[in-house]
């Protein structure tokens, strides 16, 4: 048996030498406190998930906010943010940077990062993040893992966007698809073409 303080993130066991989270502890605010891991020291795995999980609702609040009335952004933002999370998944990226940066890629970069800042994004993630948003439009060569999976949700927002309207140009959708870089963006564009031709 493991004795805790109460005030004991967690603690070594001196038998197996394994660091066991104080099972008494509620971590609720290290899910949204910016200053979470100054305060609990390292935080164990299931409060730094919900912490990511709170600042990606946040983002997305915060986004809605900036974008006011311009509802088509909101929605080519919300639908991003969708694509984005298979998209981590499947292609192995950082869902942190992908889906957050995915919410933010229809508002300036400057805005951006007042979010960012705001939401208590991690300092880590956040350079990465505004990378992504500033430079999205102009890719380098070989950019990263995540940068492509932000710009293949951005493509994917608009080629779902396009499938949806009556208004769609012939080859628009085509002429979106190529511009997918991921394995997984050209299955999931796919997925929905064939559900159009249905």
């Amino acid at each position: 048996m493991l004795e805790f303080f109460k005030d004991d993130v967690s603690r070594l066991c001196r038998k197996c030498g394994n660091r066991i989270v104080n099972p008494h502890m509620d971590f609720g605010c290290a899910a949204y406190c910016r200053h979470a891991a100054k305060c609990l020291g390292s935080l164990p795995p299931e409060a730094v998930s919900g912490s990511y999980e709170l600042i990606k609702q946040r983002i997305a609040i915060a986004v809605k906010k900036a974008l006011g009335k311009d509802f088509k952004s909101i929605g080519r933002s919300a639908r991003a943010a969708a694509h984005a999370e298979r998209l981590a998944r499947e292609e192995k990226g950082d869902p942190a940077v992908i889906t957050a940066a995915s919410h933010l890629i229809y508002i300036d970069a400057e805005t951006a990062g007042e979010i960012l800042d705001h939401v208590g994004a991690p300092e880590g993630i956040t350079d990465e993040i505004l990378t992504i948003v500033k430079r999205r439009k102009h890719p380098a060569e070989n950019e990263s893992t995540n940068f492509k999976a932000v710009s293949d949700a951005g493509v994917l927002s608009q080629i779902e966007a396009a499938v949806n309207s009556d208004k769609t140009e012939s080859g628009e959708i085509d002429r979106l698809s190529s511009r997918l870089v991921t394995i997984t963006g050209k299955k999931i564009a796919e997925e929905m073409t064939t559900k159009l031709n249905k």
